[in-house]
């Protein structure tokens, strides 16, 4: 009987793991940066209560909403690994990142540039809170983007949906 070492051992499981779930990593990096994007809720709000511009509430408002769509978009994915659910998962993840880049832009143009009131240029300090903020979507822009090309990487091109 040949002893094998624990790296060994952790280094089969993994690539046993990997041979039959593979297809699941999109799912789990997506739900992993929905759960951080949402569960961090309060940072956003302390980030965006300072600003001048209605705009940032709505951006994080629909983050937050694009957030719960692409959860569902990347389930149907996990489950059939169509193209149709790819392009779907590609599409809603490309809006996501798009709004991601609009909060974070707003954010640093309020507080360099700052916004004309009552003819006064009114500049807001940037806070840690607003920091924290900017750091956490990039962190959820990126897991999306991985997420996003492992499912181009573990698409069934040879899907055929089977009547029920």
């Amino acid at each position: 009987m040949e002893n094998k070492s624990l790296f060994d051992k952790v280094k089969l499981n993994v690539a046993r793991w990997y041979e039959y779930s593979r297809h699941q990593i999109p799912v789990i990096l997506t739900i992993l940066s929905s759960v951080i994007l949402t569960s961090t809720m309060r940072t956003h709000i302390q980030a965006i209560t300072p600003l001048f511009s209605a705009e940032s509430g709505f951006y994080m408002f629909v983050v937050m909403m694009l957030a719960a769509l692409i959860m569902f978009t990347v389930l149907a994915f996990g489950k059939t690994q169509s193209p149709v659910s790819s392009v779907v998962f590609s599409v809603v993840t490309l809006v996501q990142l798009f709004v991601i880049y609009q909060y974070i832009a707003l954010i640093i143009f309020e507080t360099t540039t700052g916004v004309i009131r009552e003819g006064v240029n009114q500049v807001v300090n940037r806070s840690s809170s607003m920091n924290q903020s900017i750091g956490i979507m990039i962190i959820a822009g990126v897991l999306y983007l991985v997420a996003n090309i492992f499912a181009w990487l573990y698409t069934n091109y040879k899907y055929v949906k089977v009547a029920e």
